[in-house]
């Protein structure tokens, strides 16, 4: 099955500048559906203030650039700009097994 990707998610314009997140649901919210994908990170979002920002694993480079913390409510402002200067950005490769942050792994790629 093709999938038709959706113009908002193709701004790599936006990217580029942004502090980017790329959140996984797998197990509760199904790959396809976009729409439900886009309104959990919302409710993400507001759920990340309950807990401290993410602790990631990086490389020396990566620690070099200040990228010291997830992407989360919690993360400090100059890990966010540091962030926004880089080619990174953080994927949350295990959602654990609940549906809020707190047991979710985050991991450092490149864009």
């Amino acid at each position: 099955m093709s999938l038709i990707p959706v113009v908002a998610d193709m701004n790599a314009e936006l990217n580029r500048i942004s502090a980017f997140s790329e959140v996984s649901s797998s197990g509760f919210i199904e790959d396809t559906d976009l729409a439900s994908k886009h309104n959990y990170a919302v409710l993400y979002y507001f759920w990340s203030m309950e807990f401290p920002a993410p602790q990631i694993q990086v490389n020396e480079e990566q620690n070099r650039l200040g990228l010291t913390q997830g992407l989360s409510a919690q993360t400090s402002i100059e890990v966010l700009r540091n962030f926004m200067r880089s080619t990174f950005k953080v994927v949350v490769t295990d959602d654990g097994v609940l549906p809020s942050p707190v047991d979710d792994i985050n991991k450092v790629v490149e864009r």
